[in-house]
């Protein structure tokens, strides 16, 4: 008779892939904006710095959803895997 049997060690290294860039993500620091100049592109850089923050944190944010998503399947599909791996054995 053939064997049930998942990996969950894949999805435990694509979710350690992911927190690891994520890592990398959260590390960049937040650009210096020029506070002591009054031209009009100070201004216009102000608001591209704020919105490229946002989005960065936003983009983490929808990694970290997609890897943990990534885990839980993993997971799942063992338990799974094992519940049907006891039910042939019964049989």
């Amino acid at each position: 008779m053939g064997q049930v049997k998942s990996d969950s060690g894949k999805t435990d290294d694509i979710f350690s892939g992911l927190k690891g860039a994520l890592n990398g993500f959260e590390d960049l620091t937040k650009p210096t904006k020029d506070e002591s100049t009054t031209v009009k592109g100070n201004s216009n850089v102000h608001d591209a710095i704020d919105n490229l923050m946002k989005k960065s944190k936003s983009v983490a944010n929808a990694i970290e959803e997609a890897s943990n998503h990534i885990k839980k399947t993993g997971e799942s599909f063992e338990q799974t895997d094992q519940s049907i791996s006891n039910n042939i054995g019964q049989n």
